[in-house]
């Protein structure tokens, strides 16, 4: 019989040098067979093959935390599927009204990420995605509910019950700084459209060395808070409690790092749990009187104001429950925010010609 003989060691090494691995964006030649193509992104931690057979590209931006730099501006939201849409208009109208780059913070409860990666045109391994022209970064980031679970309000208006206020998505604003680290952010919620850029909001917290900055309102806390005080809350100061103006939570730009360090979450935390001991009399809200007691609090008792308040046009409300506005004014103003029931989204919802380009202008950004 014909004997073969084992191929020598040189033979072996020539068949190894037909498989050529070219890393980092070359080509993965097999032989004189199927070719795949290598992509990796230098911010990428693992490098996606891409196959004739199965294409693979992957929405993802692995070095979201140092994206843009210095210079990059931090915009958080928070949102359940409610809210979605109003979420895609007010993250489309920050990037576009951006003069440089961001980072946008989307934070949702752990049960909804694979809804908002597929809001986002996320890859289901990935949390994060940079959008259409590199200007900007969108960053998920999943919360649990037993991590905001001492700032939930007894909410007692069933208005606020029927507009879900009494959400998770709603308070977890407060625990920011555990979720983002030490970071002046600004904060906006979903029913709004920004049409400047938010630079003068940080600068404001920079320059005034305070924890937030938040805009002029008309408004008092007595309009919220029971004259008689049948909590017993803070009873040498109620009167000046009462009339100290109301900040909308809605919009603000706040420094982490020394809402960490000045333990102001705990604060929150004792104001929601003094409402709910005694039953929601204290207060008819979730996270925005929480976030005003704070700092009136620490005004009046403390003799140390750690808030700055910046002009109404940076949170121009009241666009869902009033229906006759100066649409001028409208046009002009920082930040629109739809505060009541008609919200933009809705078929019933007022001014959605503000707010419907750029809920059309998010697709561009994102592509499913």
């Amino acid at each position: 019989a014909k004997t073969t003989n084992p191929p020598t060691v040189p033979v072996i090494h020539a068949m190894f040098r037909a498989i050529t691995l070219v890393a980092a964006g070359a080509l993965v030649t097999l032989g004189s067979g199927s070719v795949a193509q290598a992509k990796c992104k230098a911010s990428d931690a693992t490098t996606m093959i891409q196959t004739r057979v199965a294409p693979v590209v992957a929405h993802c931006s692995l070095g979201h935390a140092s994206f843009g730099g210095p210079s990059a501006i931090d915009v958080a939201w928070a949102s359940d599927e409610r809210q979605a849409e109003g979420l895609q208009a007010s993250v489309a109208s920050a990037i576009a009204a951006a003069k440089g780059p961001m980072r946008a913070h989307v934070m949702v409860l752990r049960s909804a990420m694979p809804s908002f990666r597929k809001l986002f045109g996320i890859h289901a391994d990935c949390d994060s995605v940079e959008a259409a022209g590199g200007r900007a970064v969108v960053i998920l980031h999943p919360f649990d509910m037993d991590m905001v679970m001492a700032s939930m309000s007894k909410v007692a208006s069933a208005q606020l019950q029927q507009m879900h206020l009494d959400a998770p998505t709603v308070v977890v604003r407060l625990y920011m700084h555990q979720l983002l680290g030490d970071k002046v952010v600004i904060w906006l919620d979903c029913d709004t459209i920004v049409q400047q850029d938010l630079t003068p909001l940080r600068s404001a917290v920079l320059e005034n060395g305070v924890t937030v900055a938040v805009a002029n309102r008309s408004k008092k806390l007595s309009d919220v808070l029971n004259a008689s005080n049948p909590c017993q809350f803070e009873p040498e100061i109620w009167d000046k409690l009462r009339h100290a103006p109301s900040f909308n939570d809605g919009v603000y730009a706040v420094d982490l790092g020394r809402w960490a360090s000045k333990g102001l979450l705990k604060r929150a935390e004792e104001i929601v749990a003094k409402n709910n001991d005694c039953q929601g009399r204290l207060y008819d809200s979730v996270s925005q009187i929480p976030f005003n007691l704070v700092f009136h609090l620490a005004s009046l008792r403390d003799k140390a104001k750690d808030f700055v308040a910046v002009s109404q046009t940076w949170n121009w409300d009241g666009l869902g429950c009033k229906s006759e506005l100066d649409t001028a004014m409208i046009a002009n103003a920082s930040i629109l925010h739809w505060t009541g029931a008609n919200k933009p989204w809705l078929p019933e919802g007022f001014y959605r010609n503000f707010w419907m380009p750029h809920r059309e202008h998010f697709s561009s950004l994102f592509p499913a």
